[in-house]
């Protein structure tokens, strides 16, 4: 049931010039907006890039019959789901249903092991449904975290066989039929907290470059203003393996002779650098 679905991403994470230091944290933009909804069927995240789907998102329409107090009664509705696979999501355990449920956490919250993190295969993210009884009459009933807002999921996962923490921005429709998923981030070194940050992805809006990497290529699109910089391909240990300049506001650069892998891109933006982290099958 699962199945993937080409992420463009702009994927970026902010160089210390003065010492040549890399940030470890990889934040993720979806350009355009992943929509999920009934008709979409489900969506198959993968933080990293490396095959190993995390979560999966899918919207159901919801009719059913159901009991209230003993009494017969049906349902109808919609519901935007998360279904775990190789990660696990942030929440706690409600003292209402007793039962382990995804929060919705706020930009600048920290995603850390200090965390609870669930274990079930499926989770709600919001959930409207009216429920018809003959005896009591029409009943919305509606729950999950993200229903009708806007906010950010935590989650921990493996990279091979260590953790790994980060988040992904979404948003639910008040009906519940429909899930967006805006931008993701996560922090590329093992069992390290994760701050929930935006920032990084509006600055690479400012500096009007962006950079898309899609299997064996990389995409880079740039402003006027920054023609003639210098594009820098960087092995994980800091070594620099090839470089472009950037003569023409629209360059593909070819990554075929490179070993399956990740790296780091450096690239020019206004008053200094930022850089990508790409995996090159």
């Amino acid at each position: 049931m699962f199945h993937s679905s080409l992420k463009v991403t702009i994927l970026v994470a902010v160089i210390f010039i003065s010492n040549c230091f890399i940030s470890q944290v990889v934040m993720n933009s979806f350009e355009p907006e992943i929509l999920i909804d009934a008709s979409t069927g489900p969506y198959s995240f993968d933080f990293n890039g490396d095959g190993d789907i995390e979560f999966v998102f899918l919207v159901q329409d919801l009719t059913g019959d159901t009991t209230i107090g003993g009494l017969p009664a049906t349902y109808a509705g919609a519901g935007s789901v998360m279904e775990a696979v190789n990660g696990r999501p942030a929440g706690a355990i409600s003292a209402e249903t007793n039962a382990f449920e995804v929060i919705n956490l706020n930009e600048g919250d920290e995603v850390s092991s200090s965390q609870e993190f669930g274990t079930e295969a499926s989770f709600a993210l919001g959930i409207d449904l009216l429920i018809n009884s003959a005896v009591i009459g029409l009943i919305p009933y509606q729950f999950g975290a993200f229903l009708g807002g806007h906010g950010f999921l935590g989650a921990d996962f493996l990279i091979g066989t260590e953790t790994h923490y980060g988040w992904i921005e979404l948003s639910v429709l008040g009906d519940g039929s429909q899930i967006t998923l805006h931008s993701y981030g996560y922090d590329a070194t093992p069992n390290t907290s994760v701050i929930i940050n935006t920032l990084s992805l509006d600055q690479m809006t400012q500096d009007h470059i962006s950079m898309i990497n899609h299997g064996n290529t990389l995409s880079v699109s740039i402003s006027n203003e920054l023609l003639g910089g210098e594009l820098r391909v960087f092995s994980l240990s800091g070594a620099e393996l090839h470089s472009v300049k950037l003569e023409n506001t629209q360059t593909v650069v070819d990554l075929t002779d490179f070993k399956t892998g990740v790296y780091f891109v450096t690239a020019p933006i206004k008053g200094g650098l930022t850089s990508q982290k790409i995996f090159i099958h």
